[in-house]
């Protein structure tokens, strides 16, 4: 999912829609099934998109049930927070990892622009 990559800037609603859309996935993964799935490796690059912007999560191969069932080494909350990560991405429209001399991450990014008092220049105005 790469917003910057074509010609045609998505909305907010078709950015909303994909949001609850992965988010949905995941609550489907989480909570669907026993057991639960962890899915490890939540990314912008692991939601597919269809031809109407419907999101839909995969890359399920970092998957072992078994070991993360008994060892609960993982849990939901690693994906939740990766999601949050997606969807910073989302909002702002910028890569997960910036810059090219001084590498910024985007939770860095975002937590500087905040401290700042600037929440208008994290939104993408597109």
């Amino acid at each position: 999912m790469d917003l910057d990559d074509s010609s045609t800037t998505l909305g907010w609603e078709d950015r909303l829609r994909i949001a609850i859309d992965a988010a949905q996935g995941l609550e489907y993964l989480h909570y669907g099934g026993k057991p639960p799935i962890i899915h490890k490796d939540v990314k912008s690059a692991n939601i597919l998109l269809t031809e109407n912007f419907q999101a839909k999560v995969s890359d399920f191969s970092n998957f072992n049930p078994t070991l993360y069932y008994l060892t609960s080494r993982l849990n939901e909350k690693s994906d939740v927070y990766s999601f949050g990560i997606v969807l910073l991405e989302i909002i702002t429209n910028r890569p997960v990892i910036s810059g090219t001399v001084e590498r910024i991450h985007i939770s860095q990014w975002v937590a500087s622009m905040l401290a700042q008092g600037d929440i208008y220049n994290i939104v993408d105005p597109r």
